[in-house]
């Protein structure tokens, strides 16, 4: 009866840190699945490709400022349930350039 009592508390706990988390509006996560969105875009910086697109410019991000935000909300999730995480990054090509140019950027 403790135990259940214990995994009941220590529940409801993490519920609630989740909660506070998606509530600064950066995060939201699924309950049944686990997955975590992101609702604010990781922008960066413009990127044209040139003569010499074989070697694109390292990615650079509009506001480091945001993004460290964003991902101290990841952690705080990752901290509620003490697991590891899988994350994944989806792009958009941009315009010109040859498929190797935007698969070496990314």
């Amino acid at each position: 009866a403790k135990l259940e009592a214990a995994r009941s508390v220590s529940m409801n706990r993490g519920l609630r840190r989740v909660k506070e988390v998606e509530d600064k509006g950066m995060i939201t996560m699924d309950r049944s699945s686990g997955e975590i969105a992101i609702k604010a875009p990781f922008e960066f910086s413009p990127v044209k490709p040139g003569p010499k697109d074989d070697v694109p410019p390292d990615p650079a991000f509009v506001s480091t400022e945001a993004i460290d935000t964003i991902l101290e909300n990841v952690l705080d999730l990752s901290r509620v349930f003490e697991s590891p995480l899988q994350v994944e990054v989806q792009c958009v090509v941009g315009k010109g350039g040859t498929p190797a140019f935007w698969e070496k950027l990314a």
